[in-house]
């Protein structure tokens, strides 16, 4: 007990000092990855090649303890460095909502965890719909479910400054068939997880 208190005592140490030395940084860096593309956001920041292995390992511990859970992860972007999450909307909303249901929960919890040290990742919430309706309203249906997924996260006392959401429609099917089944597998949220400032700042000190 007394060796877990001294961790905990260290872990916190550690992580108070580093936002205070890159507090103008950290605002500016949240006030940059809101105006990205998720494509660009996903490419960003850089990993510099010497802390590339721990960064990829970091990722890797991350998608086995999604895993572990069930939840769907695939980590084949960027060499292993962005991690992605993917659940249908039938498991976090009710038909043409945009306000998460009450069994959200049962799969949003499982995704907080490393969202509850800010800055260590970065995280994209990206929603996605099938084709039945225009470009404007699928687009607006998109964005608010993922304005509303991240808002359930602040409800659960987590800065979100780290966390962008966005809604692309009908842009990026993975189903281009036009039965109920191929529907439902466009409509969907993906939950990306890359390196944030924080997670960098720290492996540089491991280093």
């Amino acid at each position: 007990m007394k060796f877990r208190k001294i961790l905990s005592i260290i872990y916190i140490s550690v992580f108070a000092a580093m936002p205070a030395v890159a507090k103008v940084d950290l605002d500016k860096y949240h006030e940059e990855i809101v105006d990205l593309s998720v494509d660009d956001n996903l490419q960003s920041p850089q990993i510099p090649g010497k802390l590339m292995a721990q960064a990829q390992n970091e990722m890797l511990k991350l998608k086995k303890r999604f895993d572990g859970v069930g939840l769907k992860t695939d980590l084949s972007e960027r060499e292993g460095l962005v991690l992605m999450v993917t659940v249908p909307c039938s498991e976090l909303f009710l038909p043409n909502d945009t306000v998460t249901a009450s069994f959200a929960e049962s799969k949003l919890k499982h995704l907080l965890y490393p969202m509850r040290t800010p800055d260590k990742y970065k995280v994209l919430i990206v929603a996605h719909s099938d084709d039945t309706g225009s470009d404007e309203y699928l687009n607006n249906l998109t964005r608010a479910r993922a304005d509303a997924i991240r808002q359930w996260i602040a409800d659960q006392e987590i800065e979100v400054d780290g966390i962008v959401p966005y809604g692309l429609g009908y842009d990026e099917p993975l189903n281009t068939e036009s039965s109920r089944k191929g529907r439902a597998a466009n409509r969907r949220v993906e939950f990306y997880f890359v390196p944030g400032p924080i997670l960098i700042e720290s492996l540089k000190i491991k280093k």
